[in-house]
């Protein structure tokens, strides 16, 4: 098409925008009363005019030979005493242009006697769901006295792309019944993903889309104060490296979240295609889910229960947190410039609580780095986290801080880096880097909390500059069945990342 631009930019939420800038042409020829329009006489002499129903077609140019790509469909009423009229239509996008099954919704004034205005984009579908934007229009004259027609529209446009679902964009209040026929079904075709505290999980289609549910059981102490606060938090929280929320059932007390259908990092860890740059993706993705978390406004959230079994991989393989049962809302104190949360209770998951979280019964930020630290142990080791840190620790105790020690490197590697890791041969510039991860991982589960590395100016950049030496490029592993019985996991852990295992 011509003249299209395309700029990415940064939405809120984390999502990316992108503008659209197009020129779109109307054929003279089809642009007269009876090839394209209906009237509508009104039912009385006291209505507004006379309601014009259009189709018109448009082209990507003037020439003789230029393609039609799209099609005005909509209607405007007849003109007013001040020789004005109101437009209201659909453009939309034929299946072999670059949008197909896209349509931008257009209304506006058309003034008397100027040939150039203004409509408002209100809207879309398919790649311009959430569109927002507006359309100039230039007119002429006609030689034979006929109104002014449109030539051209100069269509701008900013909207989020829809690779995917707009459900996923936006959160959904469904019915219950809907809610209901979904989970029989998916009782019915045994699409049962867990089993926990709060109730059970499914993955079932809610309006054609695929999705997990996860719905409290009768017999659960959790209720109402816990559904509202997840409901809460993840309501408006949308980004690339966290689970989407995608609606709930109040009367049920049902979430709706995205379905993630390639397993978890808990399952990653044991199989031997995972190679060294996948772990340094995975890495940052954490990082990128956590950074966000911990600079959302106004009320930054601190996740608080971040170990393998809660990271997701979608069809994409992009790594994504789950389960925000027991994630809170920090707030800033007079005593303190770091935000918090005071609990009676510290809740979290053995090996990946933060220490002085539980002595001091105070979530931050740097509580998250903690479970990090551990995570970014096991990426390295294969190992599960029990007494991980301490072992580890003990380990690089004997070798010192000689970290460009080609001999010393070697050793590390062969003593504590996961065996599977090892038989894909890593060079030594990956071999470094995985020594580097590995003190990074102690520094970040440092016991004290004023300890532990920046999460964005030192950890993520640390992580980062890894990503170029990466050396291994294997396959991706193929997707794994979530259907029934689940999968099995280390450390007595089972498929949790929806936080069915006793929190929301």
């Amino acid at each position: 098409m011509a003249n299209q631009l395309f700029q990415a930019a940064s939405l809120q939420h984390g999502f990316r925008q992108d503008q659209l800038y197009l020129v779109l042409y109307l054929e003279q020829e089809y642009c007269r009363p009876k090839k394209n329009r209906k009237e509508v006489k009104p039912n009385s002499d006291n209505e507004f005019g006379v309601t014009v129903v259009s189709d018109w077609p448009l082209y990507d140019g003037l020439e003789l030979k230029a393609k039609k790509v799209a099609c005005v469909r909509g209607h405007q009423t007849g003109k007013d005493k001040h020789g004005s009229c109101f437009l209201s239509c659909n453009i939309i996008f034929l299946d072999d242009s670059c949008y197909p099954g896209s349509t931008l919704v257009v209304t506006g004034m058309m003034e008397q006697g100027n040939h150039k205005g203004e409509w408002a984009i209100v809207g879309g579908t398919g790649k311009f769901n959430l569109a927002q934007g507006a359309i100039y229009y230039d007119a002429v004259e006609d030689n034979n006295q006929l109104p002014s027609v449109i030539k051209e529209l100069h269509i701008g446009v900013v909207f989020t792309p829809m690779e995917r679902s707009s459900l996923r964009l936006m959160f959904c209040e469904f019915n219950p019944s809907e809610v209901e026929d979904a989970i029989n079904d998916a009782i019915k075709n045994r699409m049962d993903l867990g089993r926990g505290g709060y109730g059970s999980v499914y993955k079932a289609k809610l309006r054609k889309i695929t999705v997990a549910v996860k719905i409290k059981n009768d017999a659960s102490w959790q209720g109402k104060r816990e559904f509202n606060q997840e409901v809460e938090i993840l309501k408006k929280t949308r980004h690339e490296n966290l689970v989407t929320l995608v609606g709930a059932c109040s009367k049920k007390l049902a979430l709706v979240y995205e379905f993630l259908p390639n397993g978890t990092l808990q399952d990653r860890l044991k199989q031997d295609s995972f190679s060294w740059e996948e772990r340094v993706r995975v890495a940052i993705g954490i990082c990128s889910g956590l950074e966000f978390l911990h600079n959302a406004k106004p009320d930054p959230i601190a996740h608080g229960d971040l170990k393998p079994s809660n990271i997701l991989f979608d069809a994409e393989d992009v790594c994504k947190l789950g389960d925000f049962g027991i994630s809170r809302l920090l707030k800033y104190t007079e005593d303190t410039g770091t935000p918090s949360h005071t609990t009676g209770l510290p809740k979290g998951s053995a090996s990946y609580i933060d220490p002085e979280f539980e002595r001091t019964r105070r979530l931050t930020p740097p509580s998250d780095v903690y479970a990090l630290g551990i995570i970014l142990l096991q990426l390295v080791t294969g190992r599960g986290a029990t007494r991980l840190r301490e072992d580890v620790a003990s380990d690089m105790e004997k070798f010192g801080d000689r970290k460009k020690d080609t001999t010393q490197t070697k050793k590390i590697c062969k003593l504590l880096v996961d065996p599977k890791l090892q038989r894909q041969k890593l060079d030594e510039k990956s071999e470094l880097n995985v020594v580097k991860m590995i003190r990074l991982g102690l520094k970040c589960s440092n016991g004290t909390r004023k300890e532990r590395p920046d999460l964005e100016t030192e950890v993520r950049p640390e992580i980062e500059s890894m990503r170029s030496c990466a050396s291994v490029h294997e396959e991706r592993p193929p997707p794994i069945d979530q259907g029934v019985g689940g999968t099995s996991l280390q450390e007595s852990e089972f498929f949790d990342p929806y936080g069915i295992n006793g929190s929301l």
